[in-house]
Protein backbone atom coordinates (compact mmCIF):
# COMPACT_ATOMS: atom_id res chain seq x y z
CA UNK A 1 0.00 0.00 0.00
CA UNK A 2 1.15 3.62 -0.38
CA UNK A 3 2.63 5.37 2.63
CA UNK A 4 -0.33 7.75 2.87
CA UNK A 5 -2.77 4.83 3.07
CA UNK A 6 -0.64 3.15 5.74
CA UNK A 7 -0.63 6.31 7.87
CA UNK A 8 -4.39 6.72 7.46
CA UNK A 9 -5.03 3.12 8.56
CA UNK A 10 -2.71 3.57 11.55
CA UNK A 11 -4.56 6.67 12.66
CA UNK A 12 -7.92 4.96 12.23
CA UNK A 13 -6.88 1.94 14.27
CA UNK A 14 -5.33 4.01 17.06
CA UNK A 15 -8.43 6.19 17.22
CA UNK A 16 -10.42 3.12 18.28
CA UNK A 17 -8.30 3.10 21.44
CA UNK A 18 -8.54 6.91 21.85
CA UNK A 19 -4.91 7.35 20.83
CA UNK A 20 -3.39 9.86 18.45
CA UNK A 21 -0.50 9.00 16.17
CA UNK A 22 0.76 12.59 16.40
CA UNK A 23 0.46 13.13 20.17
CA UNK A 24 0.50 9.78 21.99
CA UNK A 25 2.99 7.63 20.04
CA UNK A 26 6.67 8.05 20.95
CA UNK A 27 8.18 6.02 18.10
CA UNK A 28 7.38 3.38 15.51
CA UNK A 29 9.64 0.45 14.62
CA UNK A 30 9.68 -0.67 10.99
CA UNK A 31 11.88 -2.52 8.54
CA UNK A 32 13.96 -0.75 5.90
CA UNK A 33 11.44 -0.93 3.04
CA UNK A 34 11.05 2.27 1.03
CA UNK A 35 7.37 2.65 1.83
CA UNK A 36 8.05 2.31 5.57
CA UNK A 37 10.87 4.85 5.33
CA UNK A 38 8.37 7.28 3.83
CA UNK A 39 5.88 6.48 6.60
CA UNK A 40 8.56 7.29 9.17
CA UNK A 41 9.32 10.62 7.51
CA UNK A 42 5.65 11.63 7.36
CA UNK A 43 4.68 10.99 11.00
CA UNK A 44 5.54 13.03 14.06
CA UNK A 45 6.84 10.05 16.04
CA UNK A 46 10.45 8.92 15.96
CA UNK A 47 11.29 5.93 13.78
CA UNK A 48 13.49 3.01 14.79
CA UNK A 49 14.56 0.72 11.95
CA UNK A 50 14.48 -2.98 12.83
CA UNK A 51 17.89 -4.08 14.13
CA UNK A 52 17.21 -7.77 13.43
CA UNK A 53 16.63 -6.94 9.77
CA UNK A 54 19.91 -5.00 9.74
CA UNK A 55 21.79 -8.03 11.07
CA UNK A 56 20.19 -10.19 8.36
CA UNK A 57 21.37 -7.75 5.69
CA UNK A 58 24.85 -7.63 7.21
CA UNK A 59 25.21 -11.44 7.15
CA UNK A 60 23.80 -11.59 3.61
CA UNK A 61 26.34 -9.00 2.42
CA UNK A 62 29.16 -11.32 3.50
CA UNK A 63 27.84 -14.81 2.76
CA UNK A 64 25.87 -14.18 -0.42
CA UNK A 65 26.76 -12.45 -3.63
CA UNK A 66 24.42 -10.24 -5.55
CA UNK A 67 22.76 -11.90 -8.54
CA UNK A 68 20.90 -10.35 -11.44
CA UNK A 69 17.19 -10.92 -11.95
CA UNK A 70 17.81 -13.54 -14.64
CA UNK A 71 20.70 -15.31 -12.92
CA UNK A 72 19.93 -18.53 -11.11
CA UNK A 73 21.57 -21.81 -10.30
CA UNK A 74 19.95 -24.78 -12.04
CA UNK A 75 21.28 -27.20 -9.44
CA UNK A 76 19.94 -25.05 -6.62
CA UNK A 77 16.47 -24.62 -8.11
CA UNK A 78 16.01 -28.26 -9.09
CA UNK A 79 16.05 -29.46 -5.48
CA UNK A 80 14.73 -26.35 -3.79
CA UNK A 81 11.65 -28.23 -2.65
CA UNK A 82 13.74 -30.66 -0.56
CA UNK A 83 14.26 -28.16 2.23
CA UNK A 84 10.78 -26.62 2.17
CA UNK A 85 7.30 -28.06 2.00
CA UNK A 86 5.72 -27.48 -1.42
CA UNK A 87 2.01 -27.09 -2.06
CA UNK A 88 0.59 -29.49 -4.63
CA UNK A 89 -1.40 -26.63 -6.18
CA UNK A 90 1.82 -24.90 -7.23
CA UNK A 91 2.95 -27.59 -9.69
CA UNK A 92 2.25 -25.22 -12.57
CA UNK A 93 5.14 -23.03 -11.42
CA UNK A 94 7.80 -25.75 -11.22
CA UNK A 95 9.23 -24.82 -14.63
CA UNK A 96 9.86 -21.20 -13.58
CA UNK A 97 13.37 -20.51 -12.24
CA UNK A 98 13.27 -19.83 -8.50
CA UNK A 99 15.38 -16.98 -7.21
CA UNK A 100 17.61 -18.32 -4.43
CA UNK A 101 20.62 -16.67 -2.76
CA UNK A 102 23.97 -17.72 -4.14
CA UNK A 103 26.96 -17.98 -1.85
CA UNK A 104 30.22 -16.16 -2.35
CA UNK A 105 32.84 -18.32 -4.02
CA UNK A 106 34.92 -18.44 -0.83
CA UNK A 107 32.18 -20.28 1.07
CA UNK A 108 29.89 -21.66 -1.64
CA UNK A 109 32.01 -24.69 -2.53
CA UNK A 110 32.27 -26.18 0.93
CA UNK A 111 28.62 -25.40 1.77
CA UNK A 112 27.34 -27.09 -1.41
CA UNK A 113 29.59 -30.07 -0.69
CA UNK A 114 28.20 -30.27 2.84
CA UNK A 115 24.64 -30.15 1.52
CA UNK A 116 25.30 -32.92 -0.99
CA UNK A 117 26.74 -35.23 1.69
CA UNK A 118 23.80 -34.56 4.01
CA UNK A 119 21.32 -35.26 1.19
CA UNK A 120 23.15 -38.52 0.45
CA UNK A 121 22.53 -39.74 3.99
CA UNK A 122 18.96 -38.45 4.15
CA UNK A 123 18.03 -40.13 0.86
CA UNK A 124 19.65 -43.50 1.62
CA UNK A 125 18.31 -45.46 4.62
CA UNK A 126 21.25 -47.88 4.31
CA UNK A 127 23.91 -45.17 4.59
CA UNK A 128 21.99 -43.36 7.30
CA UNK A 129 21.73 -46.60 9.31
CA UNK A 130 25.50 -47.10 9.02
CA UNK A 131 26.03 -43.49 10.11
CA UNK A 132 23.76 -43.86 13.14
CA UNK A 133 25.78 -46.83 14.40
CA UNK A 134 28.80 -44.56 14.78
CA UNK A 135 26.60 -41.76 16.14
CA UNK A 136 25.17 -44.09 18.79
CA UNK A 137 28.65 -44.95 20.00
CA UNK A 138 29.74 -41.30 20.11
CA UNK A 139 26.55 -39.61 21.37
CA UNK A 140 24.76 -42.45 23.11
CA UNK A 141 21.64 -41.89 20.99
CA UNK A 142 20.58 -41.39 17.40
CA UNK A 143 21.17 -37.90 16.04
CA UNK A 144 20.07 -37.11 12.47
CA UNK A 145 21.73 -34.66 10.13
CA UNK A 146 19.90 -31.41 9.40
CA UNK A 147 19.38 -29.83 5.98
CA UNK A 148 19.12 -26.06 5.83
CA UNK A 149 16.58 -23.85 4.11
CA UNK A 150 18.36 -21.96 1.34
CA UNK A 151 16.70 -18.64 2.12
CA UNK A 152 17.55 -18.55 5.84
CA UNK A 153 21.11 -18.23 7.10
CA UNK A 154 20.01 -19.21 10.62
CA UNK A 155 19.14 -22.70 9.37
CA UNK A 156 22.56 -22.79 7.70
CA UNK A 157 24.10 -22.30 11.14
CA UNK A 158 22.08 -25.24 12.51
CA UNK A 159 23.05 -27.46 9.58
CA UNK A 160 26.77 -26.77 9.92
CA UNK A 161 26.66 -27.11 13.71
CA UNK A 162 25.14 -30.59 13.50
CA UNK A 163 27.54 -31.56 10.68
CA UNK A 164 30.58 -30.45 12.70
CA UNK A 165 29.32 -32.31 15.73
CA UNK A 166 29.09 -35.58 13.77
CA UNK A 167 32.03 -35.04 11.42
CA UNK A 168 34.03 -37.98 12.80
CA UNK A 169 31.09 -40.33 12.31
CA UNK A 170 30.50 -38.95 8.80
CA UNK A 171 34.14 -39.48 7.83
CA UNK A 172 34.08 -43.08 9.01
CA UNK A 173 30.85 -43.81 7.14
CA UNK A 174 32.14 -42.24 3.92
CA UNK A 175 35.24 -44.45 4.15
CA UNK A 176 33.10 -47.56 4.71
CA UNK A 177 31.15 -46.86 1.51
CA UNK A 178 34.22 -45.77 -0.49
CA UNK A 179 32.54 -42.45 -1.22
CA UNK A 180 34.30 -39.94 -3.45
CA UNK A 181 33.15 -37.11 -1.15
CA UNK A 182 36.02 -36.36 1.19
CA UNK A 183 36.64 -33.30 3.35
CA UNK A 184 40.08 -31.83 3.85
CA UNK A 185 41.26 -30.30 7.11
CA UNK A 186 41.04 -26.83 5.57
CA UNK A 187 37.37 -27.41 4.68
CA UNK A 188 36.59 -28.57 8.22
CA UNK A 189 38.32 -25.48 9.61
CA UNK A 190 36.28 -23.26 7.29
CA UNK A 191 33.05 -24.96 8.37
CA UNK A 192 34.07 -24.55 11.99
CA UNK A 193 34.76 -20.84 11.40
CA UNK A 194 31.36 -20.38 9.74
CA UNK A 195 29.63 -22.21 12.58
CA UNK A 196 31.24 -20.15 15.35
CA UNK A 197 30.57 -16.82 13.66
CA UNK A 198 26.97 -17.58 12.72
CA UNK A 199 26.25 -19.03 16.16
CA UNK A 200 27.21 -15.76 17.83
CA UNK A 201 25.04 -13.79 15.40
CA UNK A 202 22.11 -16.17 15.85
CA UNK A 203 22.22 -15.95 19.66
CA UNK A 204 22.31 -12.16 19.40
CA UNK A 205 19.29 -12.09 17.09
CA UNK A 206 17.36 -14.28 19.53
CA UNK A 207 18.15 -11.80 22.31
CA UNK A 208 17.03 -8.88 20.14
CA UNK A 209 13.73 -10.59 19.33
CA UNK A 210 12.68 -11.28 22.90
CA UNK A 211 9.40 -9.70 23.95
CA UNK A 212 11.07 -7.85 26.84
CA UNK A 213 13.85 -6.44 24.62
CA UNK A 214 14.51 -2.70 24.78
CA UNK A 215 17.00 -0.39 23.10
CA UNK A 216 19.24 -0.83 26.15
CA UNK A 217 19.30 -4.63 25.99
CA UNK A 218 19.68 -4.47 22.20
CA UNK A 219 22.74 -2.22 22.51
CA UNK A 220 24.31 -4.60 25.04
CA UNK A 221 23.63 -7.60 22.79
CA UNK A 222 25.08 -5.89 19.72
CA UNK A 223 28.25 -4.87 21.56
CA UNK A 224 28.67 -8.43 22.81
CA UNK A 225 28.28 -9.81 19.27
CA UNK A 226 30.82 -7.42 17.75
CA UNK A 227 33.30 -8.05 20.57
CA UNK A 228 33.07 -11.83 20.14
CA UNK A 229 33.49 -11.56 16.37
CA UNK A 230 36.55 -9.34 16.80
CA UNK A 231 38.09 -11.86 19.22
CA UNK A 232 37.79 -14.71 16.71
CA UNK A 233 40.29 -13.03 14.33
CA UNK A 234 39.32 -15.04 11.25
CA UNK A 235 38.64 -13.67 7.79
CA UNK A 236 34.94 -14.45 8.07
CA UNK A 237 34.52 -12.92 11.52
CA UNK A 238 36.35 -9.75 10.43
CA UNK A 239 34.15 -9.42 7.35
CA UNK A 240 31.01 -10.04 9.39
CA UNK A 241 32.02 -7.54 12.06
CA UNK A 242 32.74 -4.86 9.46
CA UNK A 243 29.50 -5.47 7.57
CA UNK A 244 27.40 -5.61 10.75
CA UNK A 245 28.93 -2.39 12.09
CA UNK A 246 27.94 -0.66 8.87
CA UNK A 247 24.36 -1.97 8.96
CA UNK A 248 23.95 -1.25 12.67
CA UNK A 249 25.25 2.31 12.29
CA UNK A 250 22.59 2.90 9.64
CA UNK A 251 19.91 1.90 12.17
CA UNK A 252 21.32 3.25 15.41
CA UNK A 253 19.32 6.32 16.42
CA UNK A 254 20.28 9.13 18.84
CA UNK A 255 17.43 7.83 21.00
CA UNK A 256 19.64 4.93 22.07
CA UNK A 257 22.38 7.25 23.32
CA UNK A 258 19.81 9.39 25.16
CA UNK A 259 18.34 6.29 26.80
CA UNK A 260 21.80 5.09 27.86
CA UNK A 261 22.51 8.51 29.35
CA UNK A 262 19.21 8.56 31.25
CA UNK A 263 19.74 5.01 32.49
CA UNK A 264 23.14 5.75 34.04
CA UNK A 265 25.02 8.91 33.09
CA UNK A 266 28.27 7.82 34.74
CA UNK A 267 28.29 4.50 32.91
CA UNK A 268 27.32 6.30 29.69
CA UNK A 269 30.34 8.62 29.76
CA UNK A 270 32.68 5.78 30.74
CA UNK A 271 31.28 3.60 27.97
CA UNK A 272 31.78 6.33 25.36
CA UNK A 273 35.41 6.75 26.41
CA UNK A 274 35.93 2.96 26.24
CA UNK A 275 34.25 2.82 22.82
CA UNK A 276 36.53 5.51 21.42
CA UNK A 277 39.55 3.66 22.84
CA UNK A 278 38.43 0.37 21.29
CA UNK A 279 37.77 2.07 17.94
CA UNK A 280 41.27 3.55 17.86
CA UNK A 281 42.76 0.20 18.88
CA UNK A 282 40.74 -1.58 16.20
CA UNK A 283 41.99 0.89 13.57
CA UNK A 284 45.60 0.36 14.65
CA UNK A 285 45.19 -3.40 14.47
CA UNK A 286 43.75 -3.19 10.95
CA UNK A 287 46.65 -0.99 9.88
CA UNK A 288 49.23 -3.41 11.28
CA UNK A 289 47.48 -6.38 9.69
CA UNK A 290 47.63 -4.70 6.29
CA UNK A 291 51.40 -4.34 6.59
CA UNK A 292 52.07 -7.86 7.92
CA UNK A 293 50.51 -11.25 7.13
CA UNK A 294 47.82 -12.28 9.60
CA UNK A 295 47.45 -15.71 11.12
CA UNK A 296 44.42 -17.53 9.82
CA UNK A 297 44.02 -19.76 12.88
CA UNK A 298 41.62 -18.69 15.57
CA UNK A 299 43.39 -19.37 18.87
CA UNK A 300 41.30 -17.08 21.09
CA UNK A 301 38.46 -19.54 21.65
CA UNK A 302 38.21 -23.28 22.13
CA UNK A 303 39.32 -25.37 19.19
CA UNK A 304 36.90 -28.20 19.80
CA UNK A 305 33.47 -28.56 18.25
CA UNK A 306 31.55 -28.99 21.52
CA UNK A 307 28.75 -26.91 20.03
CA UNK A 308 26.09 -27.54 22.66
CA UNK A 309 28.28 -26.51 25.62
CA UNK A 310 29.79 -23.51 23.79
CA UNK A 311 26.34 -22.28 22.81
CA UNK A 312 25.21 -22.52 26.42
CA UNK A 313 28.27 -20.57 27.57
CA UNK A 314 27.71 -17.86 24.96
CA UNK A 315 24.05 -17.52 25.94
CA UNK A 316 25.03 -17.14 29.60
CA UNK A 317 27.66 -14.52 28.72
CA UNK A 318 25.16 -12.60 26.61
CA UNK A 319 22.51 -12.69 29.35
CA UNK A 320 25.07 -11.41 31.85
CA UNK A 321 26.00 -8.56 29.50
CA UNK A 322 22.32 -7.63 29.12
CA UNK A 323 21.71 -7.78 32.88
CA UNK A 324 24.78 -5.64 33.49
CA UNK A 325 23.52 -3.02 31.05
CA UNK A 326 20.21 -2.83 32.92
CA UNK A 327 21.71 -2.27 36.40
CA UNK A 328 22.35 1.21 37.77
CA UNK A 329 25.68 1.31 39.56
CA UNK A 330 25.05 4.20 41.93
CA UNK A 331 22.36 5.18 44.42
CA UNK A 332 20.69 8.51 43.92
CA UNK A 333 18.79 10.69 46.33
CA UNK A 334 15.50 12.28 45.36
CA UNK A 335 15.50 15.98 44.45
CA UNK A 336 12.84 18.60 43.91
CA UNK A 337 12.50 21.33 41.29
CA UNK A 338 11.10 24.79 41.79
CA UNK A 339 11.60 26.49 38.42
CA UNK A 340 8.81 27.65 36.13
CA UNK A 341 10.12 26.77 32.66
CA UNK A 342 10.61 23.32 31.18
CA UNK A 343 13.97 24.19 29.61
CA UNK A 344 15.37 25.46 32.91
CA UNK A 345 13.99 22.48 34.78
CA UNK A 346 15.57 20.06 32.35
CA UNK A 347 18.97 21.80 32.63
CA UNK A 348 18.78 21.68 36.42
CA UNK A 349 17.70 18.03 36.36
CA UNK A 350 20.57 17.12 34.03
CA UNK A 351 23.12 18.93 36.21
CA UNK A 352 21.90 17.29 39.39
CA UNK A 353 21.57 13.92 37.66
CA UNK A 354 25.16 13.99 36.38
CA UNK A 355 26.36 14.84 39.90
CA UNK A 356 24.66 11.90 41.60
CA UNK A 357 21.05 13.02 41.91
CA UNK A 358 17.92 11.33 40.62
CA UNK A 359 16.57 11.77 37.11
CA UNK A 360 13.84 14.19 38.09
CA UNK A 361 10.30 14.36 36.76
CA UNK A 362 10.98 15.29 33.13
CA UNK A 363 14.05 13.12 32.65
CA UNK A 364 12.29 10.16 34.27
CA UNK A 365 9.28 10.58 31.98
CA UNK A 366 11.60 10.69 28.95
CA UNK A 367 13.41 7.59 30.18
CA UNK A 368 10.16 5.63 30.50
CA UNK A 369 8.98 6.76 27.05
CA UNK A 370 12.23 5.74 25.35
CA UNK A 371 12.33 2.44 27.24
CA UNK A 372 9.04 1.47 25.56
CA UNK A 373 10.54 1.53 22.03
CA UNK A 374 11.04 -2.02 20.67
CA UNK A 375 14.37 -2.55 18.86
CA UNK A 376 12.86 -4.86 16.22
CA UNK A 377 9.62 -5.28 14.29
CA UNK A 378 9.47 -8.99 15.17
CA UNK A 379 6.31 -8.55 17.24
CA UNK A 380 4.48 -7.33 14.13
CA UNK A 381 5.78 -10.33 12.21
CA UNK A 382 4.46 -12.57 14.97
CA UNK A 383 1.04 -10.98 14.52
CA UNK A 384 1.17 -11.64 10.77
CA UNK A 385 2.13 -15.27 11.37
CA UNK A 386 -0.70 -15.72 13.88
CA UNK A 387 -3.19 -14.28 11.37
CA UNK A 388 -1.92 -16.66 8.68
CA UNK A 389 -2.69 -19.63 10.96
CA UNK A 390 -6.30 -18.50 11.24
CA UNK A 391 -7.06 -17.03 7.80
CA UNK A 392 -6.39 -19.80 5.26
CA UNK A 393 -7.91 -20.98 2.01
CA UNK A 394 -10.67 -22.90 3.78
CA UNK A 395 -11.32 -19.95 6.10
CA UNK A 396 -10.84 -17.00 3.79
CA UNK A 397 -14.10 -15.05 4.26
CA UNK A 398 -13.33 -13.66 7.74
CA UNK A 399 -13.71 -9.91 7.99
CA UNK A 400 -11.15 -7.73 9.73
CA UNK A 401 -13.05 -7.50 13.03
CA UNK A 402 -13.46 -11.27 13.35
CA UNK A 403 -9.80 -11.91 12.49
CA UNK A 404 -8.72 -9.26 14.99
CA UNK A 405 -10.85 -10.80 17.74
CA UNK A 406 -9.58 -14.32 17.04
CA UNK A 407 -5.95 -13.20 17.11
CA UNK A 408 -6.62 -11.37 20.37
CA UNK A 409 -8.20 -14.46 21.95
CA UNK A 410 -5.32 -16.63 20.73
CA UNK A 411 -2.77 -14.37 22.44
CA UNK A 412 -4.82 -14.39 25.66
CA UNK A 413 -5.03 -18.20 25.70
CA UNK A 414 -1.30 -18.52 25.02
CA UNK A 415 -0.45 -16.12 27.83
CA UNK A 416 -2.78 -17.96 30.23
CA UNK A 417 -1.22 -21.30 29.32
CA UNK A 418 2.32 -19.99 29.83
CA UNK A 419 1.38 -18.54 33.23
Amino acid sequence: MPAETCIRLLKTKLFEFELSLDRDIVAITTDGASVMCKVGRNVEAFRQICLAHGIHLGVSDVLYRKATDTEYDENETSDADESEDEDSDNDVFTSIPVSVPRFNLEYGGVIKKTRSVIKMFLRSPTKNYALQKYVGVQEGRDLALVLDCKTRWSSLADMIERFNRLKTCIEKTLIDFNSASKFSQEEFELLHSIQKSLKIVKITVEALCRRDATLLTAEAALKYMLRKLDNQKTNLSKSLAESLRKRISERRQPLTAILQYLHDSEDYFNDNAETRRQTNLHSLQNTSEMSSPAAEKDTSDDETCASSSSSYVMEKELNKAIEKSMTIKRNRSQIGEEENTIQTLIRIEMTLYENGGSRGRFLDATYKYLLSIPPTSVESERAFSAASYICKKIRSSLNDASLDALCFLRSIFQQTRSD
